[in-house]
């Protein structure tokens, strides 16, 4: 198991795993009141799991539905979904967000079933230079219309909040051990700058 495996396996426990995101993910997607299509995920600071618990919602909620479900690893400082599933990290995200063509064919299907991921894609020296792209907006916005449900891993800080106008909530995480509470209380207070509404609180490695 290559270090990514073994960071992102050590970052919850298997009664976490087992417990947890069957519970997270119809309460979040499958709720007949408010039901969520896309989902942004983001730390409250680095190393707090955030990519485990986006991965492990995407993967409980493609056994709970049978509609289509993609993971999209928008984490482009610390790019590691790719690693996981034993993938190509290009084509992906900065490919579909700079080339023409369906967000599907930059995508790897990951089962048999429903879960895809898009991965980071190529490398670029310069994130912004994706933000500020005119079709920025409308290539999120594509996204959600190929697939039913999307999470997308979006890593912490400012460059989550790129990403708020293509979800409907976030989920934020924190870890009971690391997470100072003014990181929290940071994090919370950018989801409400971009006007993205709080899903959730996950408490990484609670006890």
């Amino acid at each position: 198991m290559d270090d990514a495996k073994k960071r992102l396996a050590g970052e919850l426990s298997p009664t976490f795993l087992s417990d947890h995101f069957m519970k997270i993910a119809p309460q979040v997607f499958l709720s007949p009141a408010q039901p969520v299509r896309t989902a942004l995920f983001c730390g409250a600071a680095g190393g707090v799991g955030c990519t485990s618990v986006c991965l492990k919602t995407a993967e409980a909620l493609s056994r709970l539905t049978t509609e289509s479900v993609c993971l999209v690893d928008a984490n482009f400082y610390a790019p590691s979904l790719h690693t996981v599933f034993d993938v190509d990290r290009a084509p992906g995200f900065s490919d579909f967000l700079t080339q023409s063509g369906l967000a599907r064919s930059f995508a790897t299907p990951i089962n048999n079933r429903n879960l895809w991921l898009l991965p980071t894609g190529t490398r670029v020296a310069n994130t912004e230079s994706l933000f500020a792209s005119a079709t920025f907006r409308a290539r999120l916005a594509q996204i959600a219309t190929e697939f039913r449900y999307v999470l997308i891993d979006s890593g912490i800080g400012r460059e989550s909040a790129q990403f708020a106008q293509a979800a409907s909530g976030a989920i934020l995480v924190i870890d009971s051990d690391k997470t100072r509470r003014d990181e929290a209380h940071r994090a919370k207070r950018l989801l409400q700058a971009v006007r993205l509404p709080l899903l959730g609180v996950v408490v990484n490695r609670a006890r």
